[in-house]
């Protein structure tokens, strides 16, 4: 049983490590800081998810350079074109979010945050 918690342990350290690596690399921005919440939420952390979470949803959303080039190249076929909201996740974050609120017993904090960022 130890053993299991030691490995558990050794594998949450790891996966951390590699997140921030990721962040380090790729920058901050909304899609790092949402990878790292989405790891925290994966490893059941949901306290430092939601942090995360939370950072994500307040910055806007941006691209690396390869994307950039991706995006322009298809907005020269694509009508109407792309735009950075399209990129936005937004969505995904405030579903997770809601998911976590709504498990921990926050159903009106969850209520909230579909109230502001969706619109039906």
């Amino acid at each position: 049983s130890s053993g299991i918690n030691a490995e558990y342990g050794e594998i949450v350290v790891q996966a951390v490590a590699c997140a921030f690596l990721y962040h380090q690399l790729r920058g901050p921005c909304q899609e790092t800081l949402y990878n790292l919440g989405r790891c925290y939420h994966s490893l059941g952390l949901r306290h430092f998810a939601r942090i995360y979470y939370n950072r994500a949803l307040a910055t806007p959303p941006s691209v690396c350079p390869y994307v950039q080039r991706q995006l322009n190249e298809l907005n020269e076929t694509e009508d109407p074109p792309l735009e950075m909201k399209d990129l936005s996740l937004n969505r995904e974050i405030v579903f997770n979010l809601c998911e976590i609120y709504t498990a921990s017993g926050s159903d009106h904090l969850a209520r909230q945050l579909l109230y502001k960022y969706f619109v039906v």
